[in-house]
C-alpha cells in the first residue's frame, strides 16, 4: 500500500464533494474497501491509545511471538495474569410488522475471569490474551449524503466503544484482584490520604480510583482541585494533596460505589499486553441495506504488585465491615472470589 493511502481517512482533504467521492468509491470496489478498511483499522488503534483509561494506568506493551518484550516483575505480592472466558448464548428473536415477521439471531455474551497468580515466580514473560470487539453500521441508503461523515461516525463510535471495553475489563480486574491479594482497609479522605503518601514514600507514583458518585465527596475538601480540563476523556477528573504534591484522581462507573482505590501507576501496576491492534474487516448486510465494520483487538492484563494496591471502604458499608472485623487500619484482607463473573 503506497504512502498516501497509509491513513486515508486524514488525507481526503477538506473538499466535501472530493471526500464524498473517494469513500463511495472505496465502499464500492473491493480493492479499495480493503484500503479503507486498514486506514480505519490505524485511526481507530491511535484513538484507542488516547481514549483509553487502562493505557494510562497500566503500562501499553507489544507482544512479539506471544511474549512480552520486557518481562513484568513484582516486589510486592505475586504476579497475576488474568484469563477471560466468555460464555455466548444465541437465541432467535422475532420481529413482528405489519406483513411480514422477520427473524434475528441475538447473542448474549457473559465473561467470567479467573485470576492466577504466578506464586514464587514473580516475573511474567507472557499473558492470556482476550478479544475486544464492537461493531459500527450505518443504513447504506444514506451514503447519498455525506458518506465521508458516516464513515468517520462509525469510525469514532468503535474507538470509543473499544476503548470502554477495555477499561471496564481491566478496572474490574483489577478491583476483584486487589479484593484477594491486595490490602482492604476502613475510613474517609483522609485514609485515602495517608495511603498516597504512603506509596509515595515507597517510590510509587500513586493515584485515586473510584466511582463518580465517591469522587464528589473525595473532592468536596480544601486539599483537593476539580479539574477544569474536559478535552482529555481519559484524563483525571481531580486531584488530592497540597501545595507540594498533588496525586491524580479517575472516576469510572465500572468500579462499585463506596470502594476507592488508591494504586500505583504504570509498570508498578501491570502490563496491559497488546497481542493484536486494532483491526477492522467489512460487516455489511445487504438484504438488510446496512453497511458497517467489525473492529476487534486481542489485549491481556498482567498485575504486580497488588499489595501496594489499597480499596478504603468507605460510608456506612465500610463502617459495618470493619465493626464485623472483615476490615482493619492494618495489613488485614478480606477474602475475594478467584473467579468474578460479569
Amino acid at each position: 500500500m503506497s504512502a498516501e493511502n497509509a491513513n486515508l481517512m486524514d488525507a481526503v482533504g477538506t473538499d466535501l464533494e472530493r471526500r464524498n467521492s473517494i469513500i463511495k468509491e472505496c465502499l464500492r470496489i473491493r480493492a479499495k474497501r480493503d484500503v479503507l478498511n486498514e486506514s480505519l483499522a490505524q485511526s481507530v488503534g491511535q484513538d484507542v491509545y488516547d481514549l483509553s483509561l487502562a493505557r494510562v494506568l497500566l503500562e501499553p506493551q507489544v507482544m512479539h511471538g506471544g511474549q512480552m518484550p520486557d518481562p513484568v516483575a513484582s516486589e510486592h505480592g505475586p504476579v497475576v495474569k488474568v484469563w477471560l472466558r466468555e460464555d455466548r448464548d444465541t437465541v432467535v428473536a422475532k420481529n413482528s410488522y405489519r406483513d411480514s415477521v422477520e427473524e434475528e439471531e441475538r447473542t448474549t455474551v457473559r465473561r467470567r475471569f479467573f485470576f492466577l497468580p504466578m506464586g514464587d515466580d514473580r516475573t511474567a514473560i507472557d499473558a492470556f490474551t482476550f478479544q475486544v470487539s464492537n461493531v459500527a453500521k450505518f443504513k447504506s441508503l444514506n451514503l447519498n449524503g455525506n458518506a465521508y461523515s458516516l464513515v468517520e461516525r462509525a469510525r469514532q463510535r468503535m474507538a470509543r466503544a473499544m476503548a470502554i471495553d477495555e477499561t471496564n475489563v481491566a478496572l474490574t480486574c483489577l478491583g476483584w484482584a486487589a479484593q484477594r491479594f491486595g490490602r482492604n482497609v476502613w475510613g474517609g479522605v483522609r485514609r485515602v490520604e495517608r495511603e498516597l503518601r504512603r506509596l509515595e514514600a515507597l517510590g510509587a507514583q500513586p493515584a485515586v480510583l473510584a466511582n463518580p458518585a465517591d469522587v464528589v465527596d473525595l473532592l468536596s475538601g480544601h486539599a483537593a482541585t476539580v479539574t477544569t480540563d474536559f478535552g482529555n476523556p481519559c484524563g483525571p477528573v481531580g486531584a488530592l494533596g497540597d501545595a507540594s504534591r498533588m496525586f491524580p484522581v479517575y472516576a469510572n462507573e465500572s468500579l462499585p460505589e463506596g470502594r476507592v482505590m488508591v494504586v500505583p501507576s504504570g509498570r508498578r501496576l501491570g502490563v496491559l499486553a497488546i497481542e493484536h491492534h486494532a483491526r477492522v474487516a467489512s460487516n455489511d448486510r445487504q438484504e438488510k441495506f446496512l453497511t458497517g465494520w467489525t473492529c476487534a483487538e486481542e489485549v491481556g492484563l498482567v498485575l504486580v504488585n497488588l499489595l501496594l494496591v489499597t480499596t478504603v471502604h468507605t460510608g456506612v458499608r465500610g463502617f459495618l465491615a470493619a465493626a464485623l472485623g472483615r476490615l482493619s487500619a492494618g495489613e488485614d484482607r478480606v477474602a475475594g472470589p478467584e473467579e468474578h463473573g460479569l
